[in-house]
């Protein structure tokens, strides 16, 4: 497997080896109106996630996050932008707390939100509620207000949510309030406090538990007929650490109240998990490692699941590396996925032919280059995020027909402040590396090169194969590029 590492060319070895370079493609990147770099830049930078498409696939709303010199960290607010040649962005949510996971309602009507936003009559509550608001706009509502807040939730239908969250405080932890016990014991396994799964009642406000669980379910994913859902259980309070003991996993029947385990292999790790649109079962992930207990030197590989014989399968990528972490998306014909492939994901759509799979490798001007992905369920509509090294990721609205990724248009503008600044040039290079495999590197000219003189070079390297750098904008407080060029 390529492994890409990081080289900052801004000494004697970037000297020699860009010396064997023709003069036309080592000019310098500077012009003269260009502005150097600051701190305040890398710091002060916005970005776009939790995008989701609107069921009648005319808007999409997302979240920007942006730095907040009063909290000293970052808040993340709400916005809705119409998707169309001329699109129109409306800010949705102000203020000094967050907002984050919106999810349209199934006639989309009404958008939930988690938020950690203070609500003012709600006393001795903690964590993200869940919040609601009437599409187009008019002001959110609070409607969850549970001591340890929402983890995670999903719509069942224009009244109903499925919710993971804790109950009510413990008999222990009431005590221990009482006493005004602020201690905080680290790795209490003893006492891990569980996480169930709950529906809310819109018209009613009523809360009923669906789980009995005594472990902490960390995430769902519903069927698209919402009659079965797929529940991740940790088993430990350090399985974020060390990976020993492996999470359970469940597949719960809404109709039956039914739930069965599925997957207890040890030795067998699935996540991402995408329902078919037929609901007659499931795609995710495996991760395939060496190392079972850390699972960091691996590689993601695609399976599916069969709903009726409770049976499951590799599909045959015809791609040895495997997954990139960007996933899959399914389709109603197959699914879209991103491969692992050095600097650069190769992206692929596979058409289901019975139980085999055809593909044809994603085309467009922006394919080569695309770090998110996000489809309309049943249409050809697509939001995505294009970016290089060089060149500060943005967003854009178009269309997949077939393999053909076509842009329409520029959707979210980000980081203006970034557009009259020195950005370096880069590119992919190749040499090889131990065991005379192929390895890959980005390599970052200084911002004022000049071909023939000699310039010191910095090495940004760190492990691989999983742990990669893209050939994909990155300033932050780890990586800084830029400042350094």
């Amino acid at each position: 497997m390529r492994k890409t590492f990081f080289i900052l060319g801004v000494g004697l070895v970037l000297f020699i080896f860009l010396s064997l370079l023709p003069e036309d493609i080592a000019a310098s990147s500077s012009l003269p109106d260009q502005k150097p770099w600051q701190v305040d830049d890398v710091i002060l930078q916005e970005n776009a996630s939790g995008l989701a498409i609107s069921p009648d696939g005319n808007w999409v709303i997302w979240v920007k996050s942006i730095p907040h010199q009063k909290k000293d960290g970052r808040v993340s607010h709400l916005f809705l932008t119409r998707l169309a040649e001329k699109p129109t962005t409306i800010q949705l949510t102000r203020g000094d707390e967050s907002e984050f996971s919106p999810r349209w309602s199934p006639s989309g009507e009404k958008v939930a939100f988690l938020s950690s936003r203070k609500i003012p009559e709600a006393k001795d509550i903690s964590g993200s509620q869940l919040w609601l608001f009437e599409f187009p706009g008019g002001e959110p509502q609070p409607i969850t207000r549970l001591p340890f807040g929402v983890r995670s939730f999903e719509w069942l239908d224009e009244n109903r949510l499925l919710l993971v969250a804790r109950e009510k405080r413990t008999l222990r932890e009431e005590e221990k309030k009482k006493r005004k016990d602020t201690a905080y014991v680290v790795e209490d396994q003893e006492h891990m406090p569980p996480f169930r799964l709950f529906i809310l009642n819109l018209k009613t406000n009523q809360l009923e538990r669906l789980t009995t669980n005594k472990d902490q379910i960390t995430s769902l994913a519903l069927s698209f007929d919402k009659k079965w859902v797929i529940t991740r259980h940790n088993q430990s309070v350090r399985y974020g650490v060390d990976k020993k003991i492996k999470p359970k996993f469940f597949l719960l029947n809404l109709e039956t109240r039914k739930s069965e385990e599925i997957f207890p292999d040890p030795r067998f790790k699935p996540n991402m998990f995408a329902w078919d649109l037929n609901n007659q079962g499931f795609y995710f992930s495996v991760t395939r490692t060496s190392d079972y207990v850390h699972e960091g030197p691996g590689a993601d590989f695609l399976y599916y699941f069969d709903l009726k014989t409770r049976k499951y399968h590799e599909i045959n990528l015809d791609w040895d590396w495997g997954l990139f972490y960007l996933g899959f998306q399914v389709r109603p014909d197959g699914f879209v996925a991103s491969l692992a492939n050095g600097a650069r994901p190769k992206w692929r759509r596979y058409y289901r032919q019975g139980t085999n799979f055809s593909y044809e490798d994603l085309e467009g001007k922006h394919a080569a280059n695309l770090y998110r992905l996000v489809l309309h369920r049943t249409k050809d509509l697509a939001v995505y995020q294009f970016s290089t090294a060089s060149t500060p990721p943005q967003w854009y609205f178009g269309r997949l027909e077939r393999n053909q990724l076509h842009p329409v248009t520029q959707l979210i503008e980000l980081n203006s402040h970034l557009k009259n600044k020195k950005m370096a040039r880069t590119e992919v290079i190749r040499w090889v590396g131990a065991l005379n495999e192929e390895i890959e590197g980005l390599l970052y000219y200084p911002h004022d090169y000049q071909p023939g003189q000699r310039y010191p070079l910095i090495l940004m390297i760190h492990g691989g194969p999983t742990g990669v750098d893209m050939d994909a904008f990155r300033e932050s407080w780890a990586a800084y590029p830029n400042l350094m060029a």
